[in-house]
């Protein structure tokens, strides 16, 4: 006859804690942000591909720089950025969201070099155009060109903020899954080989009569 432990001594396994935002899932996060990048970029493109068309256009004196037919540098770099940057934020979002995980732009380590690429070149374009055209103040209530290269100022550094968000984002992500830089960008944890069912289980020992 076989004796059974009672249930009392049954071993039973208290789940974890974890903190609300810890436990979070990061990847609606950081689909949201590549929306907002995408956004603004797109909005930063169109007033960059505005200026240039102006000045290279213009028939009159520049207001700023009493100029005909020119363009800015700076402005060019800001449009090429801008377009970079809409390309990657649809490319990743296709990742996150349809779980794309193999492939070597499908990865952690790919999507913090294209993310820190586009900071870099949206930092210098955001920072050259706040110095040369730091004060605008005294034009931008009369003259259009004015309030589109402050807007432009504005836009510039919004984008680098969420490319900002971005990076932070992803490495969360990256440690949180404990993940290294080949891991799946989709920022969820890959289950590959390891069903819930197979997990090991303590057996309870049983005792003959």
């Amino acid at each position: 006859m076989s004796h059974f432990l009672p249930l009392s001594r049954a071993k039973t396994s208290t789940p974890p804690f974890h903190l609300p935002f810890v436990a979070m899932p990061f990847h609606p996060v950081r689909s949201t942000l590549y929306i907002l990048l995408f956004m603004s970029s797109a909005v930063l493109l169109g007033l960059t591909c505005k200026r240039v068309n102006y000045t290279e256009k213009m028939k009159h004196p520049d207001i700023l720089s009493t100029k005909t037919h020119f363009y800015n540098a700076i402005i060019v770099e800001l449009l090429v950025t801008s377009s970079f940057a809409i390309i990657w934020s649809l490319w990743m979002l296709s990742v996150l969201l349809a779980r794309l995980g193999r492939g070597p732009l499908s990865n952690y380590g790919s999507e913090l070099v294209g993310l820190i690429i586009i900071w870099v070149m949206f930092i210098v374009g955001a920072a050259i155009t706040t110095h040369k055209w730091s004060n605008l103040k005294w034009c931008r209530g009369h003259f259009r060109p004015c309030r589109i290269l402050e807007t432009i100022k504005a836009m510039g550094w919004i984008c680098w903020g969420f490319t900002t968000f971005l990076i932070l984002a992803s490495l969360w992500n990256m440690k949180r899954n404990n993940h290294d830089f080949t891991g799946p960008a989709h920022g969820r944890r890959d289950y590959t080989g390891t069903y819930p069912e197979t997990r090991d289980t303590a057996a309870r020992p049983v005792t003959a009569a």
